[in-house]
């Protein structure tokens, strides 16, 4: 405990019985009385019990009549909060004693200074050991305590730091309720009395603050750093000390493919995490500062100091307590309650978790670029942002000007929805806490969310455009037989003529198939299929060229028959295509039969097509044309009743020579089921 100016007693008479009431028969039997009361106090707050000197002022109205005594058990709560924590600030005794103030004023004006002349702290220096830990290098110091990189010999020399403060603060009661992976946990507590110091023990992740990072990227343009460049400050950071930790990590990895504006949106969104871990105990930080902002060494954000650290203030609170914050980030409801407690006047806002989210906003806001200080409205904000550095979409200026917003109702409401919206926005999804307002960032956040959606999406339209084609297609021909199914014959072939004659084989049996007796045949579809044969016909030629190599015997009469049933279904197709003009269909057929018989001679398959050709279109017949007309059997006319042997039939199928004798012979092989009919002889 604290020690206290010692006061000499005054009291006269017998002792009080001490199974009865004290009596209270004078001034120094109510100071007697007080002075009881304040042991009772300090046992019951060493046990657990915190009671307040207002209830027992309330249940001993003698004592809260008399100026002394009741200072005297104010003044024991002080130094039992000094002792155990939380420490109470000058303002706020004032304000829960207005009656005493002047009284309070002189005691706490020298209770200071006997605290100043008695518990100065002495500072280890680097070098030296401090309660088992050995001091290895000092990394920083401040107005009221230093922090020292240390190691543990007796825990393999783990690294640690050591922060060294005097024995009146309560940052290790606050510390002591938090475990998160974004919060510099606290390992132990240690009071050196001789020293005036307390010890708080925490593991060593680096030195790197948001501060030091704005220092190390000073010379890059905010819009063109990179997470690498944070990577490298960070590497840098770490030379010269004498301890190494391990630079790896999915965070590090994370790092080296992002932009410097996503990295510190994520940083952002650990940070909210972390705060909305504390708030959820009852703590809100009020110090959120750059310097107060941790880079660990695997990439990892990690909140720091929090002996400023306590529960929301409210109007109504008849204790509100301490406050402070850095003067640069403070929120407005925050430095409004600073200045009424400094002018003695208790708050008339309410300080809570928001406060933590405009000072988070601030400290987003300047280390993206926006320039220093801010404009006095979040609309300003938001546009200066985006001016001083492009590489900041709209949705991320829109969430941190939402967290500067003045009123704190129109902030986020808690630092989980802050929280959230940065990893929506990192996620490229649509933000929740503000309008999705930009276009141009609602497309391009669906296209990162979807890469292969525009492919997808333009092979579904051609699929669709394709089968609208087969649909209009079948609907105007009514028959589903594409042309492109028949092969063309490339004439000369690329194999020679023995692969343009298996491709005119080919193509010649497709035809067959396509004007079988009884199969529909549409006349758009006969027009292209008659087109086709007048084209393999024009060419026909250079295949039966026997300069272009050479062919086995069987397959030059295949050709030969092929090439003639092609001349007699073309004959077909074009009747079937000008069905409106069947005179006209007869003379091209009868031109066509004309120039194969010109080409290969007398041919039965000819000559059965121009008999056909003149059944179907002329009621009387022309004789054949000399070109095929040869000796041969007399055919039965189906009128005649009988049947009528020539004088030289058969002498007239076993004689003659050359392609005629031969074509006869091989005819009921090579001709096409479509042409040839049964000879009736008699």
């Amino acid at each position: 405990m604290t020690s206290r100016p010692d006061e000499p007693s005054t009291h006269r008479g017998p002792d009080p019985d001490p199974d009865g009431p004290p009596p209270f028969d004078g001034p120094d039997t109510i100071e007697s009385e007080a002075e009881r009361l304040a042991g009772a106090l300090a046992e019951d707050w060493r046990a657990g019990r915190r009671r307040r000197v207002e209830d027992v002022l309330e249940s001993h109205p003698e004592i809260r009549d008399h100026p002394r005594a009741a200072v005297r058990l104010i003044y024991e709560e002080i130094c039992l909060r000094q002792d155990e924590g939380p420490e109470a600030s000058e303002v706020e005794v004032l304000g829960r004693f207005p009656r005493y103030r002047e009284e309070l004023r002189l005691l706490l004006a020298g209770h200071h200074l006997l605290e100043d002349e008695a518990a100065t702290p002495a500072f280890p220096k680097a070098g030296e050991t401090l309660g088992g830990n050995r001091l290895l290098a000092e990394l920083g110091r401040g107005a009221m305590g230093r922090v020292f990189l240390a190691s543990q010999p007796g825990l393999a020399d783990r690294p640690v730091v050591l922060k060294l403060v005097p024995r009146r603060g309560s940052e290790h009661v606050a510390l002591a309720r938090l475990q998160h992976a974004h919060i510099v946990p606290l390992y132990e507590v240690d009071d050196f009395p001789d020293l005036g110091l307390r010890s708080l023990c925490m593991p060593y992740h680096g030195s790197l603050t948001l501060a030091r990072l704005e220092e190390a990227l000073g010379t890059i343009p905010t819009a063109r750093r990179t997470g690498t460049d944070i990577l490298e400050a960070l590497d840098r950071s770490h030379e010269g000390l004498p301890v190494e930790l391990p630079a790896m990590g999915p965070a590090r990895a994370w790092l080296a493919r992002a932009s410097h504006a996503e990295a510190l949106a994520w940083v952002g969104g650990c940070l909210a995490r972390a705060l909305q871990h504390a708030h959820e105990r009852g703590l809100i930080h009020l110090d959120i500062k750059p310097t107060n902002i941790l880079l660990a060494a695997d990439g990892q954000p990690m909140l720091l100091d929090f002996h400023l650290a306590r529960k929301p203030i409210h109007p109504d609170d008849p204790d509100p307590g301490s406050i402070g914050g850095t003067p640069l980030y403070l929120s407005p409801e925050q430095a409004e309650t600073l200045e009424r407690a400094r002018a003695g006047r208790g708050p008339r806002s309410v300080v809570d978790g928001r406060s933590d989210l405009y000072s988070l906003g601030l400290v987003l806001y300047q280390a993206l670029g926006g320039p220093w200080p801010p404009p006095p409205t979040p609309r300003e904000a938001r546009r200066s942002l985006r001016r001083a550095n492009p590489a900041v979409s709209a949705g991320l200026a829109d969430v941190v000007a939402r967290c500067l917003e003045r009123e704190p109702g129109d902030r986020y409401p808690d630092a989980g929805a802050l929280a959230e919206d940065l990893r929506l926005h990192l996620a490229d999804r649509p933000l929740k806490g503000v309008g999705n307002r930009s276009p141009v960032e609602r497309w391009r956040k669906w296209r990162r969310r979807r890469p292969h959606a525009l492919a997808v999406v333009a092979m579904a339209l051609v699929v669709a455009t394709a089968a609208a084609i087969v649909a209009f297609a079948a609907w105007k021909t009514r028959t589903p037989r594409p042309v492109e199914a028949i092969e063309a014959v490339p004439l000369p072939a690329p194999g020679g003529r023995a692969e343009a004659a298996d491709r005119l084989a080919r193509v010649v049996g497709r035809l067959r198939a396509e004007v079988a007796p009884g199969r529909r045949l549409d006349p758009p579809l006969a027009i292209e299929l008659a087109g086709l044969c007048r084209e393999i016909w024009d060419g026909s030629q250079q295949l039966l060229d026997a300069g272009a190599g050479p062919l086995p015997v069987a397959a030059e009469r295949r050709v030969r028959a092929d090439l003639v049933d092609l001349v007699v279904l073309s004959i077909q197709l074009e009747a079937r295509a000008n069905p409106e003009d069947p005179a006209g269909a007869r003379r091209l057929g009868l031109r066509r039969l004309d120039e194969a018989a010109t080409r290969f001679g007398p041919s039965p398959a000819l000559d059965r097509a121009r008999e056909d050709l003149l059944d179907r279109h002329s009621p009387t017949k022309s004789p054949p044309s000399p070109a095929t007309r040869r000796p041969g059997p007399k055919r039965v006319r189906p009128d005649s009743g009988k049947t009528k042997p020539t004088p030289s039939g058969a002498a007239e199928r076993t004689q003659g020579t050359g392609e005629s004798t031969e074509r006869t012979q091989d005819a009921p092989d090579q001709t096409s089921p479509t042409t040839k009919r049964t000879q009736r002889s008699g």
